[in-house]
This record gives structure tokens, sequence and C-alpha cells, in this order.
């Protein structure tokens, strides 16, 4: 009940306890402020979101969670991408990927200009997945244009599949 009321909040404060509350040892302590951070609108819950995927326990929850489309959640995953591993990068694409939202449609295109290498070589795979007009034009830019050699190849790769 308390979480509940608290989710109302939009303080740092708040998310920063339903951050705590998330990794909480009682199972439905931790479920709750999942979708409590699931439900609000600003960058910083996506945040806290894509820094529970590293915790093993919560990192299904946390995934199901970013499914949730608000507002800012596309742009949040998109942000997050410039610095993600690849491990990282590939669950973050799979996220916008799934989310079917024009501003996630647009982030997956944005992801094949970011700096990093990882997200643009997941990026690949999730607009080849796609095959529509302007994700292949992408596709073949980035076949053609891309500054790493391993882009270059993988997107290559998809177009001739």
């Amino acid at each position: 009940m308390a979480l509940s009321a608290l989710s109302n909040f939009s303080s740092e404060r708040a998310l920063a306890t339903l951050s705590l509350a998330a990794s909480d040892s009682d199972e439905q302590v931790s479920a709750s402020a999942v979708a409590f951070l699931s439900a609000r609108r600003e960058e910083e819950a996506t945040e806290v979101l894509i820094e529970l995927l590293a915790v093993p326990e919560l990192a299904e929850k946390a995934k199901s969670a970013l499914l949730v489309a608000t507002e800012t959640r596309a742009a949040g995953l998109l942000v997050a991408l410039e610095a993600a591993d690849h491990e990282l990068a590939a669950v973050l694409i799979s996220v916008l990927a799934r989310l079917q939202r024009p501003e996630a449609r647009v982030a997956l295109l944005s992801a094949m200009k970011l700096n990093n290498v990882a997200a643009r070589k997941a990026a690949a795979s999730a607009l080849a997945a796609r095959r529509d007009r302007e994700m292949m034009s992408v596709l073949q830019e980035a076949a053609e244009n891309d500054m790493d050699s391993e882009v270059r190849q993988i997107c290559t790769l998809l177009l001739r599949q």
C-alpha cells in the first residue's frame, strides 16, 4: 500500500525508494516496485529498470517492465544504448523492437547512427527482421558506409538473407 501511494509522487526520492524496493527480498514488494517503475513516465524510471537488468533475479521482471510503453521509454532506451556493451545492447534493442510504437521505430533507426558499435550491431539485426523499406535502406547505407568493418559485414550478410 505504501508503494502505491509513493508511486504517485514525481520526486527523485520517490524514484530512489522504488528502486530500492525493487531489490527487496520480499517478492511481493519487489514485484510491486518494478510494476510501479514500469508505469512511470520519467526517463529516470527507464534508467532504473535498465540498471535492474544487471541483477540476475530481477532481469526478467525488469525486461518485462521496459516493455510497458510510456512517452519517454524509447528515448530512455536510446540514451542507454550509447554506453551499452554487446549484451545490454542486444537486450535494449530487443525491447525497442517489441515496443511497437512510432517512437520506438524511430529509436531503432536512430540506433544505427550511434557511436556505439555494439548498439549498431544489435540494431542491424532488428532492422533486418522488420524488412520494411526504410529500415532496409538504413541497413544498405550501413553496409556500404559504416565506419566499423564488422558492422558493414553484418549489414551486408543481413541484406543477403
